[in-house]
């Protein structure tokens, strides 16, 4: 599967690649139609140069930098500086070996990306688990029903432990 974009996030001065990956079935249980599902990667330069591999491949012609989606892919790449090479060293070096296609397997699996994406071959599309078995979601999902409910214990009161209290609420 291939992420339909990365973003690079900050946080305590360390900067952590994020994928987003798109349901590409979009049917009407779709559990991704609105939002993306978001991972952070420890390989980020496989999957740069595997989003730049998927560019070129879809490209009619040769990608120049100022393509969208390779300025975008640039950009990523020098934003985190993981290594010391160029954007364009990245893109035009060899296909990535097994190995780093071995760990980024290994990451999505970890990470139970294919606990709710599978590849369906038919449409030669990946897509969540409600876009390839929509026949499943009529089962739990009703026409006027909640699609989950029940009762939720918390504590309540003041700071005092002492005077804190259980109490039940409804949810749906």
């Amino acid at each position: 599967p291939l992420p339909v974009k990365c973003t690079i996030e900050e946080r305590k001065g360390k900067k952590h690649a994020k994928l987003h990956f798109a349901c590409q079935g979009r049917g009407e249980h779709c559990l991704y139609k609105v939002k993306f599902y978001t991972m952070k990667t420890r390989h980020p330069r496989t999957w740069i140069h595997l989003m730049f591999l998927a560019l070129q491949s879809r490209s009619s012609s040769a990608l120049s930098t100022r393509d969208a989606g390779v300025s975008s892919l640039k950009n990523c790449w020098e934003i985190i500086k993981c290594e010391e090479k160029t954007f364009s060293t990245l893109v035009t070096g060899a296909f990535p070996p097994a190995k780093d296609q071995d760990s980024i397997i290994h990451e999505l699996s970890a990470h139970r990306f294919f606990d709710v994406f599978e590849y369906n071959a038919p449409f030669l599309q990946w897509g969540c688990f409600l876009c390839n078995h929509p026949e499943r979601a009529s089962t739990f999902i009703q026409e006027e029903e909640p699609v989950i409910e029940g009762q939720l214990k918390e504590k309540s009161g003041g700071k005092w432990k002492i005077f804190k209290k259980w109490k039940s609420r409804y949810f749906t």
